[in-house]
């Protein structure tokens, strides 16, 4: 955070790719911000992906450059009231090997059970997609016991997605995670 509407973040990873005897791999950036616009809620983000040096895959010498990815996006809140959320989200998405892309999606968030313990439904659509469209899934987040010294529980939660790959078939994920 540099403000309290402001945030950069940055995400260095390492890539290897390798396909029967033939593998190649290099270091890349991932640079993103999100702006919070005082404005009803509606948060503003950008980032570019994959910014690195070029690799070699096959043993003919020739190097293949990362492929760099520009997003921008924009979120707000339609529904903000005691114990329910829904929040609408629209990313643009412009790769560089073919035609922009535009993704929808929506999470409508319970919390009748306190602060701490919330149930999420996400639901989302991809446009201008080969395969994937349809996307939906779940969560669940909840207190679980004080680690250590801290004052107060740690928060755990859980997180199941599926994205619809048309002749691919269904892609499932799931998540678990942890605040301390």
């Amino acid at each position: 955070m540099f403000t309290d509407r402001f945030s950069f973040g940055v995400t260095l990873k390492w890539v290897h790719e390798g396909l029967a005897d033939y593998s190649g791999e290099t270091f890349a950036v991932d640079l993103g911000t999100l702006y919070d616009t005082g404005f009803k809620g509606v948060k503003l983000g950008m980032c570019f992906q994959n910014m690195g040096a070029s690799y070699k895959f096959r043993d003919d010498g020739k190097e293949s450059p990362m492929p760099i990815v520009f997003k921008v996006g924009a979120s707000m809140p339609i529904l903000d009231v005691p114990d329910h959320r829904l929040l609408g989200s629209f990313e643009f998405n412009h790769p560089p090997d073919g035609a922009e892309r535009i993704n929808l999606g929506a999470e409508y968030v319970y919390q009748k059970f306190g602060p701490n313990f919330e149930l999420a439904l996400r639901g989302g659509y991809r446009f201008n997609r080969d395969e994937e469209t349809f996307t939906g899934g779940f969560g669940v987040k909840f207190p679980f016991v004080r680690i250590g010294l801290a004052s107060k529980p740690s928060i755990w939660g859980v997180d199941y997605g599926f994205s619809e790959m048309g002749v691919l078939g269904t892609s499932h994920k799931i998540s678990l995670w942890a605040t301390f």
